[in-house]
């Protein structure tokens, strides 16, 4: 590898860093190790994580690896944002653009768009879905658990949640909310209640039919995808 950097120097490669320059002795046994095997890399804040994984990635594009076959993904798009550019710093800007480098939620909505509406019968989404936001999907379940409570065996807790007030009715509705991330996740054989398994279905119903997808859809069906 280093053979075929240094006789490709009088290219591009030539006006940007060595990707290996200023590096400590585990940052650098990280950027050199071989990228078919997986790689952790356990340190603390400010520590050069972030530079490590960018030099990396700069080294394997020296290397000769397309940056179209680099995928980086990351938990916001300021990070996403400053990866790109370090790499771009390395190698060039034009080089780290056709990597892909995003959050982990615009990647799986990239590739749900490009596959899911294929595979509707299954998972019950079509061409053109859409993202459910925050406030959207409290105010789906909040109608999911009104179906609940009008129903003999929510009597009970609608007259605790009415002594109670709203705030006692948001603060169930967002632990409902959390409930049902968990469950999607969940062995088929868990444990669940009336209510949440009620609730789940009813939201997940309602969902289908407005063909919107919440956040941690994006995540679980592109990986099932």
């Amino acid at each position: 590898c280093v053979g075929k950097m240094m006789g490709r120097e009088s290219g591009s490669a030539a006006s940007h860093p060595d990707p290996l320059l200023g590096l400590n002795e585990d940052q650098r046994a990280a950027v050199l190790s071989e990228p078919d095997v997986p790689l952790m890399i356990f340190a603390g804040a400010g520590s050069g994580k972030t530079r490590t994984l960018c030099r990396r990635i700069a080294y394997a594009l020296r290397c000769g690896e397309r940056p179209s076959s680099i995928l980086c993904l990351t938990f916001s798009r300021n990070a996403a944002d400053e990866l790109r550019h370090r790499v771009g710093e390395i190698c060039s800007d034009a080089t780290a653009r056709q990597c892909t480098v995003a959050t982990f939620h615009s990647f799986c909505l990239r590739v749900l768009r490009r596959h899911l509406p294929r595979h509707q019968q299954r998972y019950g989404y079509s061409e053109g879905f859409t993202i459910c936001a925050r406030d959207e999907q409290q105010e789906i379940l909040n109608g999911c658990l009104d179906l609940w409570l009008a129903g003999p065996a929510g009597a009970r807790e609608k007259e605790e949640l009415k002594q109670r007030g709203e705030q006692a009715r948001a603060v169930t509705v967002r632990s409902l909310a959390k409930a049902i991330e968990q469950l999607k996740t969940a062995a088929a054989n868990s444990a669940v209640d009336d209510r949440l398994t009620f609730v789940a279905n009813h939201y997940r119903a309602c969902m289908q039919r407005s063909n919107m997808l919440d956040f941690s859809d994006l995540l679980l069906l592109a990986i099932r995808l």
